[in-house]
């Protein structure tokens, strides 16, 4: 449950309380987002840049900032965005 609440779901929340998924099935969905902000969250920059450095900066670019960017740009606008 401790993995459940710290990643701020309120939609997967509701649904564990109301019996509609279990909660260990949620919990091992967000379980390792929550570890990842968790653990990046105390990284100094210098740590964080060569993490970065290490994966790719390109890669991670591509791959995570140009989709997350669109995402918030869909939500700002209310445009449903289809996941792939």
């Amino acid at each position: 449950m401790k993995s459940i609440l710290a990643s701020g779901d309120q939609h997967l929340l509701d649904r564990v309380l109301n019996d509609q998924v279990g909660i260990f099935a949620a919990a091992a969905q967000v379980r390792p987002l929550v570890e990842m902000k968790t653990a990046f969250a105390k990284l100094s920059e210098e740590q964080r840049i060569n993490w970065a450095t290490e994966e790719d900066p390109n890669r991670l670019f591509e791959q995570v900032i140009v989709p997350a960017a669109a995402k918030q740009r869909a939500r700002a606008e209310l445009i449903p965005i289809i996941d792939p």
